[in-house]
């Protein structure tokens, strides 16, 4: 075919019929116009007087792969709201009413995609119609519409304000072509050059590479749009015989249709899909196109493998239906009797194939296919060829294709059934005889078996021969059979239990190997926790480690490593001990590897010949070199000296110097740490006498508290006339006595020439209390020092220095603070 009928073709790849019996003119939108509206968009109005009942337009729709949730220029094409359609004529400007006084009704058949508009009032020309968005409800695009302050903005999109019809297609029609999908024909002569439709678009968020009901709409090929009116239903021309062109206005959002040559009355109107060199959905234009139009039925015959694969997909009914156009129904029907024929006579040598196969298999044995497919199939084929031929005697101007199509419909059933049958009876007999196979072959390898043990002359029977054994003889036979398979049991078993025993044992000896692994790992750990240092020891406890199979895992490594650290250390002493010299450096050599054995925990009797080695060499060094030792000995401590004064200058030089800035930040005066003289007082007074809780008398050491040694209050010595002092302080009243202080006693003897410095240690004192506080100086800072009267007595005397009059208690009390 010149032509190819893009629209029809489209229209039943995806199951969209235009019914036969549908009125001729499938679009017709003639009482209504499209013009702006007053609120910037466009709207539908009445072209003539309509009155309330009326059928004020009809159209097809095209299902569309687009979201109408959020794309409102699409219908509700399904009861589940899950398929959505765009319009021909007008039928997507007809505008919303929010008030309740919409004019039009849309009617909608999902399954014939068609819808039909009637009025709902009598209707003026030049009135808006418009109709009631039932799902402006649910969906989401029209949420403005839901606002009662949007209710004006029904509308949307940019026209401009004009009195012009938007939208012209009265020079068409769309209605069915000949081949089962609409097209566009012309109503009138059009001449070449003239309008043949105007319209407008919307633009959709769809693929145009997946859907071919849509226009391309930008220079980039990424927008995509619906046209109005009928422009959708122009099919494409494959041999450059197109007679008219679009001419888009992408700023717009406009197209005209422009005839290109004369067109006559009811031609049908067709034009170039440019985009169908790069849009993948007329991928199959595309490829028809470049073979210049569909072969027909005559080329099955010089072309087997495409023949074949037609009526694999089911005798070829969908080439037959889409090319017999150009010949008549009678040749085209007996071209199908004849392919129906050539397949059951391939089906009957398939199963003469299968046949011969199964009897290949089996050996001929235990095989009962029937044959009755094969009449099935003839007995089917004769009666498919009688449907045929009465279809062909009826010669009513529709009813041929109708009855084509339901013989292409029964014959594609009849065909999947047969197979269906044959398929599951070939398996299940296939099954049937393998099972049996198996059984008769496992009895035959039994036999034959059986035959073996009883020596060479039996080796040639079969198991046919034995069934045509005389009965005495096959019964005799049986029952040594009988007795062999008995004995061939009894051995089974015992071989069964030789086996059980066998992995019995295996398993006792793979418990005993994890014991011995076991027990020789918990040994190398014990070794290297005890750090010890028998290198004999440990390297035999890693090699039965080892030998009984434990992994070298970190207990083993860390054995290994020891190892090699004594045989280092062995190494080190074996070196020292083979220098032949007798000085200071080989003492020194020899001293070194000593004591890395003693850190390693090394048991070896070099470390005893190492320190004989040692006092050898020691032993008969010259009186020279004994008194150059001496010397370097000497200098060495005297270094060691002048660094340790040294240290203590600058230690005693950053004390200083501290002190000096404490008190400059002062302002001069020293920090003093004053006691809380009140509270001592307070605690005084309430307990009757004062107790140091932190220098107590446990704290003053073990021996202040042993025998003949006892920690007492002073006031139990000499009676209850206790005073810090009574005639003043003397130098001479000082004793010391078991606590070597005397560096100390010297200091507050020097202080105690001077009364006043004495007294001004003692901030303040209550002797008869037991309470005593001295102030000290350190660091650069003055702080209270309180005490109680607990002091070390030794045979009723105090053990530690005290005063000459024994009722004084100014020098015990001054050495216990700086205690």
């Amino acid at each position: 075919m010149s032509l190819l009928r893009a629209g029809a073709g489209f229209l039943r790849q995806n199951h969209w019929p235009i019914r036969s019996s549908a009125r001729s003119y499938l679009v017709d939108c003639s009482k209504v116009y499209v013009k702006a509206d007053r609120f910037g968009g466009a709207g539908s109005y009445a072209a003539v007087p309509i009155r309330k009942g009326e059928l004020v337009e009809r159209g097809i729709v095209r299902r569309l792969p687009v979201d109408g949730n959020h794309c409102p220029y699409v219908f509700t094409w399904s009861e589940d709201k899950t398929v959505w359609a765009s319009g021909s004529g007008c039928s997507v400007f007809y505008n919303a009413s929010l008030d309740g006084s919409e004019s039009t009704e849309m009617k909608r058949f999902f399954e014939e995609d068609r819808f039909e508009i009637y009025a709902l009032r009598d209707l003026q020309p030049h009135e808006e119609l418009t109709h009631l968005y039932k799902s402006m409800e649910w969906r989401a695009c029209f949420q403005d519409l839901r606002q009662p302050a949007n209710s004006s903005e029904a509308t949307v999109g940019a026209l401009g304000a004009s009195e012009e019809n938007l939208v012209d297609c009265s020079k068409v029609e769309v209605r069915p072509d000949d081949h089962g999908g609409a097209g566009v024909f012309a109503v009138v002569p059009i001449k070449r050059g003239e309008l043949v439709e105007r319209g407008i678009v919307r633009r959709l968020p769809v693929d145009g590479n997946v859907s071919p009901y849509v226009f391309t709409w930008s220079e980039d090929k990424t927008a995509w749009a619906s046209g109005s009116g009928c422009s959708v239903f122009y099919n494409a021309s494959l041999s450059g015989s197109e007679n008219t062109e679009v001419v888009r206005h992408f700023d717009r959002d406009r197209f005209e249709i422009i005839s290109l040559r004369d067109i006559e009355q009811g031609e049908e109107l067709t034009h170039l899909y440019k985009s169908i060199e790069w849009r993948s959905c007329f991928r199959d234009l595309k490829a028809q196109r470049d073979r210049q139009g569909s072969p027909d039925l005559s080329d099955l015959s010089s072309a087997p493998e495409e023949r074949r694969s037609n009526l694999a997909r089911g005798l070829g009914g969908a080439k037959v239906a889409d090319t017999a156009s150009s010949e008549s129904d009678k040749d085209t029907q007996q071209k199908l009797i004849q392919a129906v024929q050539e397949f059951s006579n391939g089906c009957k040598a398939g199963m003469d194939e299968f046949h011969a196969q199964v009897n290949i298999a089996c050996a001929g044995r235990f095989h009962t296919f029937p044959p009755v497919a094969l009449f099935q199939i003839l007995n089917a084929t004769v009666g498919l060829c009688r449907k045929g031929q009465g279809c062909v005697a009826d010669n009513s101007p529709e009813q041929p294709r109708d009855a084509h199509q339901q013989l292409l419909k029964s014959a594609r059933k009849w065909l999947a059934a047969v197979c269906n049958r044959q398929r599951f009876d070939a398996r299940l007999q296939l099954c049937l005889l393998s099972a049996q196979h198996q059984q008769m072959w496992a009895k035959e390898s039994e036999f034959r078996a059986f035959l073996e043990s009883r020596g060479s002359a039996a080796k040639g029977l079969t198991m046919d021969d034995f069934k045509l054994l005389p009965e005495e003889d096959r019964k005799a036979l049986e029952e040594r059979w009988k007795e062999w398979k008995e004995a061939e049991a009894a051995k089974q078993r015992l071989e069964d239990e030789r086996r059980k025993e066998e992995e019995e044992a295996a398993k006792r000896r793979e418990e005993e190997q994890r014991r011995r692994r076991a027990d020789a790992r918990e040994a190398v750990e014990k070794l290297v926790k005890d750090q010890c240092g028998d290198i004999e020891k440990l390297q035999a406890a890693v090699n039965a480690a080892l030998g009984a199979g434990v992994p070298f895992d970190s207990a083993v490594a860390e054995a290994t490593q020891r190892v090699q650290e004594l045989r280092s250390t062995v190494e080190l002493l074996q070196k020292a001990l083979a220098i032949d010299a007798s000085s200071e450096a080989a003492v020194k050599e020899l001293q070194n590897a000593v004591e890395h054995a003693e850190a390693a925990s090394l048991q070896s009797d070099l470390i005893q010949k190492a320190r004989d080695k040692i006092t050898q060499i020691q032993g008969t060094l010259s009186a020279e070199e004994e008194a150059e030792r001496k010397r370097k000995e000497a200098e060495r401590l005297k270094k060691l000296q002048e660094e340790a004064r040294e240290r203590r200058r600058k230690a005693e030089e950053e004390r200083r110097k501290k002190e000096e800035e404490d008190r400059l930040k002062r302002g001069g005066a020293p920090k003093v740490i004053e006691a809380n003289i009140d509270m001592l007082k307070s605690v005084v007074e309430r307990n009757g006498e004062f107790t140091d809780n932190v220098w107590t008398p446990e704290a003053m050491g073990s021996k202040a508290n042993s025998s003949p040694y006892r920690i007492v209050r002073l006031r139990k010595i000499v009676g209850d006339e206790v005073h810090l002092f009574l005639d003043g302080f003397n130098p001479n009243d000082i004793h010391q006595g078991e606590l070597g202080d005397c560096w100390f006693l010297s200091a507050i003897a020097c202080l105690s020439a001077r009364d006043k410095l004495v007294d001004k240690l003692f901030t303040y004192h209550d002797a008869a209390k037991g309470l005593y506080v001295v102030r000290f100086y350190k660091n650069g800072v003055y702080q209270d020092v309180t005490i109680d009267d607990f002091f070390p007595v030794k045979y009723s005397q105090c053990a530690f220095a005290s005063s000459g009059n024994k009722t004084e208690a100014w020098v015990q009390a001054l050495e216990l603070h700086m205690v």
